[in-house]
């Protein structure tokens, strides 16, 4: 324990930030491997203030592969801004600690986690509890842990909330999956350490649940719960979800949502997402890992492997008598703005024309926020493909490419020429696409953080997270319209913001 303890502080005070492909407004470790976001929870003060804190899956050794794990720690008083703290819970001899979640027990500075522990020789699974009396700074271990033991080896990632009955009870309810039978369980406590099984979902996905979550939505009037986990097989990685009503006991599939379900974000690389608890403004923001365990194990960064994505806030839609989740970037990003670009050419684009531009050396673009707005002539003629090139070199051999294509209506990321894209052979082969419906407008909010590029479409209609490896000059961008000769598009916006480093 004391070794793991000075590795950490080490590692918090050898922080460079500068590296080739570091992201400067994504969560990062200094060193070492992170996936999974865990225990994102607001913990209010007793003077009135907060922070909001994220825990991780790391390894505690700043290796930058998969093992060792334990929970890193760092909070934030605005969720862009984020101060590193000691790692928050440890490995033991032969024993890892997996994903799980926390709440804060309402009136008092105790934090409770709840993680999931695995045997590494027996390779059992079970739940298991620590707090923190004083805020979330330090934490103790139950002693007397499992709280939950199946003896089961697929048995993890327990998400608790405080539920509250109409009448004035309250409880908490922890949403817990067995992974290869496609099922979530869920328990009910008041004191966390004795549960009862309250019920399970279950529905056939042909790929592992993960890192389930559980939480209520507005829409207009209404009241809806909303079920999100995250599918992994070799043919998807996906956090998805579904809504439904839960009366504190089960959750019940809503009649006009689909037997499958939907995912959140469309992307290659947006996975094990989950939400804060006990938000100050009630927001459901979620943070994802931006990983894929296809290839993330290889990825060419050093000495640090895997970021976590921007913060979004969840929004629940019925249009068309169809639930619909919309995921925006949070308004806390604008704070890094510091200067902004706006494109003064030629707004009229043509077929086989891209208008590319190079910018001033003042306007950052490996680092940046871009707002783009095309119309489409969709009355006469329109184009077949229209979008954006950004990270792209001078020649225009190196981009990444993100497009709206008009005949089959999917906007689509395409990092095929986006630069380092042989470190693994599975990189190729995840392609992200989703389909909004044709309109005249289309919307493109784009964030690009060196390494990755989070596209938010038609004002979070839809989503695409993906990582990328470009080099260090391509640093241009090129508005594209493919078609026949004569089509077009027309540049209503185009505003680029650099964004200054979070770590500065």
């Amino acid at each position: 324990m004391k070794t793991f303890l000075v590795v950490s502080l080490l590692i918090i005070a050898c922080e460079a930030f500068n590296e080739t492909y570091r992201p400067q407004f994504h969560f990062t470790p200094a060193r070492g491997w992170m996936n999974d976001p865990n225990g994102l929870v607001y913990v209010k003060e007793q003077d009135g203030t907060g922070w909001y804190h994220l825990f991780y899956q790391y390894n505690t050794l700043g290796e930058k592969s998969p093992g060792n794990i334990g929970w890193g720690h760092a909070k934030s008083q605005d969720l862009v801004h984020w101060d590193r703290l000691p790692q928050a819970l440890f490995p033991g001899e032969k024993f890892y600690i997996f994903s799980g979640s926390a709440v804060q027990i309402e009136g008092t500075d105790t934090v409770c986690l709840l993680y999931t522990g695995m045997n590494d020789v027996t390779k059992i699974q079970n739940q298991n509890l620590a707090f923190s009396p004083d805020g979330g700074e330090k934490f103790l271990e139950f002693t007397k842990n499992p709280v939950i033991d199946l003896k089961k080896t697929e048995f993890r990632d327990p998400k608790i909330f405080s539920y509250k009955t109409e009448d004035g009870r309250s409880y908490y309810v922890m949403a817990v999956v067995l992974p290869d039978v496609f099922t979530v369980q869920f328990y009910k406590s008041t004191d966390f350490i004795a549960w009862e099984l309250l019920s399970e979902f279950t529905m056939d996905t042909k790929a592992i649940w993960e890192c389930p979550d559980l939480f209520e939505m507005s829409v207009g009037p209404n009241k809806k719960w909303v079920l999100t986990f995250s599918l992994q097989s070799k043919e998807v990685s996906k956090t998805v979800y579904y809504v439904g009503d839960f009366d504190g006991t089960k959750f019940t599939l809503d009649p006009s949502f689909s037997t499958q379900p939907v995912p959140i974000d469309h992307g290659s690389d947006f996975y094990a997402a989950v939400t804060y608890e006990n938000e100050p403004q009630q927001r459901r923001i979620m943070i994802g890992w931006l990983g894929n365990w296809e290839y993330s194990t290889t990825s060419p960064t050093d000495p640090w492997r895997c970021s976590q994505s921007i913060p979004r806030m969840l929004e629940l839609k019925n249009i068309d008598n169809q639930y619909k989740l919309y995921s925006t970037p949070i308004p806390e990003l604008t704070k890094l703005r510091k200067t902004s670009w706006t494109f003064s050419g030629k707004p009229v684009i043509s077929a086989g024309s891209p208008t590319v531009v190079s910018f001033p050396k003042d306007i950052d673009t490996r680092h940046c926020e871009i707002e783009l707005e095309l119309q489409i002539p969709i009355s006469s003629r329109p184009p077949d493909k229209v979008g954006i090139q950004v990270l792209r070199n001078e020649a225009g051999e190196e981009n990444t490419l993100i497009y709206y294509d008009i005949k089959t209506k999917n906007v689509v990321v395409d990092r095929s020429k986006s630069g380092n894209v042989k470190f693994s052979d599975r990189f190729l082969s995840v392609v992200s696409e989703q389909n909004v419906p044709l309109r005249e407008i289309i919307k493109f909010h784009i964030f690009v953080d060196a390494s990755s590029v989070e596209v938010f479409v038609n004002d979070g209609e839809a989503v695409l997270s993906s990582i990328l490896f470009p080099n260090q000059k391509s640093t241009t961008m090129s508005v594209i319209c493919d078609g026949q000769a004569a089509t077009f598009t027309i540049v209503k916006k185009f505003v680029v913001h650099p964004l200054t480093s979070i770590w500065e």
